[in-house]
């Protein structure tokens, strides 16, 4: 399910022994034999560590941790990685994995200043061997203060950047269960409404009658029950129904639901916002302060 090595990377280590090499400071590993020692690829000219990984329903999910962020160790990025493979291989959401991660990388510490990035590998012996590169020297740009802060400077900025102004502007980079719907209700009916004009209607095709989708949602809630979930078309129905139910009953629906129909309508980024759309509301904000 991982996605192949880009150019400049290298596979990630053979070792599976579930040892830490010295100075890693995150001892565990994903198990040997897991998929994730084959997917996770080191790209060392990036200093990061990445893989793909392929949900059943066909939805790619890219992932990536850092050098630095690993406290300077590419072995702890390694292995964080790899933990997190192995925690969408068990059916996680991005939105866990990358609290997954947040929790990892604090375990790691910063990378000491001046010191370099330690690089942490075994040999073709099996020895450890740590490998310190040296720092670049150039200091850490400063970032302007909101007020001062220009709308062309908000194109710059990394996600860190970004990160740091939202706290201060006490924004989430989470979207609200409503917001969600909402966006669920948009998207799908412009990607897939088109799909099903000459089919059945989304209460027929659930197998009840026209007029009632209360009903139809009913009954593919019992077929989930009697195990005949895993029926190709259950999903797309099961979004039918939900697309043609009242706006106000559309509302209760569960953080677990819309995750799944989100999924189903090929929505990526549904719980969090993109890096593109966090930039769009810095921008945003920036004009409602001025």
């Amino acid at each position: 399910r991982g996605g192949g090595a880009a150019d400049g990377s290298e596979e990630a280590p053979a070792s599976q022994s579930g040892e830490a090499p010295a100075e890693c400071p995150i001892e565990e590993d994903a198990p040997p034999g897991s998929g994730a020692h084959y997917a996770v690829r080191c790209d060392v000219t990036s200093g990061a560590c990445h893989f793909e990984y392929m949900r059943e329903g066909g939805e790619r999910v890219r992932f990536q941790t850092t050098f630095l962020a690993a406290g300077g160790c590419r072995e702890a990025a390694m292995r964080i990685a790899r933990l997190c493979y192995v925690e969408f291989e068990a059916g996680a959401e991005k939105e866990a994995v990358l609290l997954l991660r947040g929790e990892l990388y604090k375990r790691c510490g910063p990378a000491k200043k001046g010191a370099g990035t330690k690089e942490t590998f075994r040999n073709l012996l099996g020895e450890v061997v740590v490998v310190t590169s040296l720092g670049q020297g150039a200091p850490k740009t400063t970032l302007k203060a909101w007020s001062e802060l220009e709308s062309s400077d908000i194109d710059l900025l990394s996600g860190d950047d970004i990160n740091v102004y939202e706290r201060e502007l006490k924004l989430s980079t989470k979207r609200t269960l409503p917001e969600r719907i909402s966006r669920l209700e948009q998207m799908a009916q412009r990607t897939t409404l088109p799909l099903w004009g000459a089919g059945p209607a989304p209460a027929e095709a659930a197998g009840t009658d026209a007029g009632d989708p209360l009903e139809a949602i009913q009954r593919l809630l019992a077929r989930l029950d009697d195990g005949e979930a895993r029926a190709a078309d259950f999903d797309a129905k099961f979004l039918q129904a939900f697309l043609a139910l009242p706006a106000e009953q559309r509302r209760h629906a569960s953080v677990a639901e819309i995750t799944r129909l989100e999924r189903v309508a090929h929505i990526a980024d549904g719980g969090c916002f993109s890096i593109g759309e966090r930039r769009a509301r810095l921008k945003d904000k920036l004009w409602e302060s001025r």
